[in-house]
């Protein structure tokens, strides 16, 4: 790569901030997986209804 393939910002650690970036998707998707999880067992409870 060359130089010029860089950016510098002054003050800012771009390393430091893709890392954040990672740990706020984790979570985001760590929070879409669990309301994931419980509408599956209401359809499950549901589906487990009609077929009685």
């Amino acid at each position: 790569m060359e130089e010029d393939d860089y950016v510098v910002k002054s003050g800012i650690d771009t390393s430091e901030l893709i890392v954040i970036s990672r740990k706020i998707n984790i979570n985001n998707l760590k929070e879409e997986n669990s309301y994931l999880k419980c509408n599956l067992q209401e359809n499950v409870t549901k589906l487990n209804e009609v077929l009685k």
